[in-house]
């Protein structure tokens, strides 16, 4: 049995603490454990990083329109590579 990543920990803990999660955030993981790219939470929805960090600028208020992670064209989503991608690059 392989241990459980930290989308899947996270995922434990906030189901545990809210038994009925309603709107509240609990992170959607993929099929390997990873964060899904895309997170929702009460009708708003954003884009996180590997970590599960939000991705300043895409977070859009309805979640029928998903927000853009590949190319979210904006200048919070540049300055977010340029301050915690940068020094991995």
């Amino acid at each position: 049995m392989n241990p459980l990543t930290a989308c899947q920990k996270e995922y434990q803990k906030l189901l545990r603490r809210w038994r009925q999660p309603s709107n509240r955030y609990i992170p959607r993981c993929s099929a390997d454990g990873s964060y899904a790219q895309v997170q929702c939470a009460g009708g708003v929805c954003f884009c996180v990083s590997s970590q599960g960090i939000e991705i300043p600028g895409t977070k859009t208020v309805n979640s029928a329109r998903q927000p853009n992670c590949t190319h979210p064209g904006n200048l919070h989503y540049l300055n977010y590579i340029y301050i915690y991608l940068r020094p991995n690059l």
